[in-house]
C-alpha cells in the first residue's frame, strides 16, 4: 500500500515540477511583452510628438 502513495506522491510532484516551469516560462514572456508593449508605446507617443511639430512648422 506504501508503495501505490510513494508512486502516486512521485506523479503529483512531477505535475508541480512541469507547472511551475511552465508558470515561470509564462511569466517571463509576460515581462516580455510587457516591455515591448511599453517601448511600442513610447515610440508611438515620439512619432506623434514629431508629426505635430512638423504640422505647426
Amino acid at each position: 500500500m506504501q508503495h501505490i502513495f510513494d508512486e502516486e506522491i512521485g506523479k503529483l510532484s512531477d505535475q508541480l515540477k512541469v507547472m511551475r516551469e511552465a508558470r515561470s516560462s509564462l511569466h517571463g514572456e509576460a515581462l516580455a511583452t510587457q516591455h515591448k508593449t511599453t517601448v511600442q508605446q513610447a515610440t508611438l507617443e515620439e512619432l506623434a510628438s514629431l508629426t505635430l511639430e512638423r504640422f505647426w512648422k
